[in-house]
């Protein structure tokens, strides 16, 4: 018999879902159209709150050409999707309620066998429990089974977060990624730290100044290995409370300066911290701690020549 013609392959379609639902919750109507003539492909899909268009060359004869462009990407809308099937315990600063919208602009290329994605991502105003995170951009390249990061940045007032390496996709994925902070201002995150329901300036402890430092990892997801060093610059710690008060009697912050240097170490999905140092008036504190991905974790807290006298000065109870 005679094979198809792909070249002359013509066909349209329209598909709609007005009463859908995914993981139990019920989708917005959604409806996706399409024509392909001579390999040129045209897409346009409304999938509940997102956005998406597709247009170029199918290379059902010849080499793929096509540009994709996604918007309205709602991450607290997907994660509504994503929660319910992940049944994860609450996050350690809350339900973890993420907020933020995002757009993609992709172009396919190559044989479609072994397609060649680049892909750019920004999302805007991303929020965690109420708390701005920043801007994220990003370009990635897929290509036979591996996701280059060239560069993924997040981005807030002061803050720069930036993730660059590999991923290669497989049943049990690997990565070789480099996460560098330069630097996080720890004020634009202390409502997160401190919980939810805080607002900056009301928390009994506020924390201020700047983390620095980068961390490596490689290996399987389920066992990476790496480590990295973080430090801080012109840390203080604002202590808010109705029972301190000054020399004077006034009940106003107090300051304590602090420095911190943070070792850590991957060992087969283990965290370790060797020796965490803080200095403060005072004095030293070390801690060193193991956490299991199991939950199961050690911590072990020691001090070096503490200074009471000083320690007491600083919440205004000394001589």
């Amino acid at each position: 018999g005679r094979g198809t013609d792909w070249n002359r392959l013509d066909t349209e379609g329209h598909f709609e879902l007005s009463d859908g639902t995914l993981n139990g919750i019920k989708l917005l109507p959604t409806s996706i159209n399409y024509t392909l003539r001579n390999e040129q492909l045209t897409v346009n899909a409304n999938i509940d709150k997102i956005r998406a268009e597709i247009n170029g060359r199918l290379g059902l004869t010849d080499k793929t050409d096509l540009k994709i462009n996604v918007t309205s990407i709602d991450l607290k809308r997907l994660a509504e999707f994503t929660s319910p099937a992940l049944e994860q315990p609450p996050a350690p600063f809350g339900k973890g309620e993420i907020a933020g919208m995002g757009a993609l602009q992709a172009r396919i290329t190559g044989e479609l066998t072994k397609p060649k994605v680049l892909a750019n991502l920004t999302i805007q105003d991303i929020a965690m429990n109420g708390t701005r995170l920043g801007n994220a951009t990003g370009q990635f390249l897929y290509a036979e089974n591996h996701v280059q990061i060239d560069e993924l940045q997040l981005r807030n007032v002061d803050t720069q977060c930036v993730v660059r390496g590999r991923i290669t996709l497989s049943e049990n994925p690997t990565v070789d990624l480099k996460v560098t902070l330069n630097p996080l201002q720890i004020s634009e995150y202390t409502t997160l730290l401190m919980g939810a329901s805080s607002k900056s300036g009301t928390t009994p402890i506020n924390l201020q100044g700047r983390v620095l430092g980068e961390i490596e990892v490689s290996g399987p997801v389920t066992a990476l290995n790496g480590g990295g060093e973080f430090i801080t610059q012109e840390m203080l710690c604002l202590l808010r409370s109705s029972q301190l008060t000054d020399a004077s009697g006034s009940r106003q912050p107090f300051s304590v300066p602090l420095e911190m240097t943070i070792p850590l170490k991957l060992k087969n999905g283990i965290l370790q911290i060797p020796k965490l140092t803080l200095k403060t008036t005072g004095g030293e504190f070390n801690v060193s701690a193991v956490y299991n991905p199991d939950g199961k974790y050690e911590f072990q807290l020691n001090s070096e020549d503490l200074d009471l006298v000083s320690i007491l000065d600083v919440f205004g109870i000394g001589q």
